[in-house]
């Protein structure tokens, strides 16, 4: 395993255990994971390779900011996922937010369900999805007491360790 999944382990391992204490992804984490990616290629690569990570930042980054935009996520997890793009590259990093995003999707779906809540959290997302493709006059925003919240760090963690080992043929 390249010394760089390791720290990519490493850092999402902290950020899952933060996130589960106290609800944040600190940036003494986050932001030097950032910087680490692009400085390690450039030092060790070329600066070529420097600026394919610092792509790969902003590439990884865009979709979990416009999922915060929304109120969907949180600013250090968006972070998170920056800093991990920038250390595995583009399609690493897309893999990583694509797992992530998945596991929390189940995580979810495990939660309402536990809650008895899976109609009120369907009816939510099917207004999410229809309000866009409605007139002004028949859009129904979702109410704001029936949405939830839930902490993604762990999900980043399954996402991350599963990416990686599919990659290494562990999985």
């Amino acid at each position: 395993m390249h010394s760089l999944h390791i720290a990519m382990l490493a850092a999402v391992g902290i950020a899952a255990y933060t996130d589960s204490k106290t609800g944040l992804i600190p940036n003494w984490l986050t932001l030097p994971l950032i910087a680490l990616g692009p400085i390690y290629w450039l030092v060790t690569e070329s600066s070529e390779a420097g600026l394919r990570s610092l792509l790969a930042v902003l590439v990884v980054w865009l979709v979990p900011y416009l999922m915060y935009r929304m109120d969907s996520l949180g600013g250090g997890d968006v972070k998170l996922f920056a800093g991990l793009g920038g250390l595995g590259g583009i399609t690493l990093g897309l893999e990583v937010l694509m797992y992530s995003l998945i596991a929390a999707m189940f995580v979810a779906v495990l939660l309402m369900a536990a809650r008895g809540q899976l109609t009120v959290i369907a009816i939510n997302v099917g207004r999410i999805i229809a309000n866009p493709f409605l007139p002004k006059n028949r859009r129904k925003p979702p109410e704001r007491n029936e949405m939830h919240q839930f902490r993604l760090g762990l999900s980043i963690l399954a996402g991350t360790a599963f990416t990686l080992g599919y990659n290494y043929g562990l999985v």
